[in-house]
């Protein structure tokens, strides 16, 4: 997806995950291109 922004936009949901199956995940967060980028978490929550 693209974040990109003319703006500052904090705490906003990038993606949000279908449901899961049991069993390990991995999460991977990469920077393809541009001068700047701020990441200040990820938060994982259970709603089913």
């Amino acid at each position: 997806m693209d974040t990109a922004s003319p703006k500052r936009v904090a705490d906003a949901v990038v993606y949000e995950s279908p449901r899961l199956g049991d069993g390990p995940h991995t999460v991977t967060i990469t920077k393809p291109s541009g001068t700047h980028a701020t990441f200040g978490g990820y938060e994982y929550v259970y709603r089913w």
